[in-house]
């Protein structure tokens, strides 16, 4: 056997015969060793693919001790890329290529993994809700509705008409005046951010009808100008109405004289009256001017006032006595009067 370069040389011998020449033969053995082993292909864990999210990505090799070399620009990793130390933050779409290396053992192929990341962004931030004041209810008079939103420099939107608001609906600028029921909807809107829920608030308004007024005292007779003492009485339509007056120029009060019976006037007389009655709005002032002018003697009509002595052209003894004694009596009747104004 011939294990290694040698050099064989030989002869042939027989009996009777010369030796042969010597032949020689030399062979050169160059014994190609066995190729060494390859080391392991690298694996990616998670499996390369599609994500919503940002990954971590970790390189393993099965061969013992092997070196893992990568890339994430696009080029061919070798054994003087990178050394792989740990994981792999990938935030956005790569590719990552690797080799494995291992001492007297051949390269591994080249491994690939490419990580597509879809990364979905977070809804924005939804504005607050907008608040009623006062609170939704109901009310026996008129209110005025405030709207406020926590969300600074959001811009609230508002309807009244029982429509969904939205952000081209009226914008609040201030108070709304609720006189009858109404529902008023709201929205807040603001730059950047996710309009808020639809706001609903109800008021519901029951204002009470204001309370009647007591009709207006009447006078009877009516203002005029008389030549003679006149009995006022006066009335209300309204029931159970209690009637207040003045006779000296003063606005009538429930404080002044009751009317109770007829008023006599015997001289120039302005009455003022108001009417009163529980749960209801004072009437307004009645006035009656009752203008007393004394006949001229020769003219009275007076039962007491003779006749004028046309004849003579002046007056007679019975037209004196007439005179004086109706005097007496105007007297009198003015006294009474102005007891029965008080």
């Amino acid at each position: 056997p011939v294990a290694s370069t040698s050099t064989i040389q030989a002869i042939a011998t027989a009996t009777g015969l010369t030796n042969s020449s010597v032949a020689s033969a030399t062979y050169t053995i160059t014994i190609v060793p066995p190729p060494p082993g390859t080391v392991e292909t690298p694996t990616f864990t998670p499996t390369p693919g599609t994500y919503s999210a940002a990954q971590s990505v970790t390189i393993a090799c099965s061969t013992a001790g092997a070196a893992i070399h990568y890339t994430t620009d696009g080029s061919t990793p070798t054994a003087s890329s990178a050394i792989y130390g740990g994981a792999i933050p990938v935030a956005s779409t790569s590719t990552i290529q690797a080799i494995a290396t291992a001492t007297g053992l051949t390269n591994s192929s080249v491994a690939s993994a490419t990580y597509t990341i879809t990364i979905v962004p977070p809804p924005p931030a939804t504005v607050a809700t907008p608040t009623f004041t006062p609170t939704p209810g109901t009310y026996s008079s008129a209110q005025s509705v405030a709207i406020v939103c926590s969300t600074a420099g959001a811009t609230i939107h508002y309807t009244t008409d029982g429509s969904t608001p939205t952000a081209s609906s009226a914008v609040y600028g201030g108070a709304i005046p609720v006189a009858s029921t109404t529902t008023i909807q709201a929205i807040a809107t603001a730059t950047g951010m996710t309009n808020s829920s639809v706001a609903s608030a109800t008021y519901t308004v029951t204002i009470a009808p204001p309370p009647a007024t007591v009709a207006m005292p009447t006078f009877s007779p009516a203002p005029s100008t008389s030549s003679s003492a006149q009995a006022v009485t006066i009335a209300c339509d309204t029931a159970g109405a209690t009637i207040y007056y003045t006779t000296d120029g003063s606005i009538p009060t429930a404080f002044s004289p009751v009317y109770i019976g007829a008023i006599t006037v015997i001289s120039t007389t302005t009455i003022q009256a108001i009417a009163t009655a529980p749960g209801m709005v004072t009437s307004a002032v009645a006035t009656a001017t009752f203008e007393i002018i004394p006949e001229t003697a020769g003219t009275s009509s007076h039962p007491f006032a003779a006749p004028m002595d046309h004849n003579g052209g002046g007056c007679g003894a019975g037209n004196m006595i007439s005179l004086i004694f109706l005097t007496a009596m105007m007297g009198l009747r003015y006294r009474k009067a102005r007891v029965s104004a008080v």
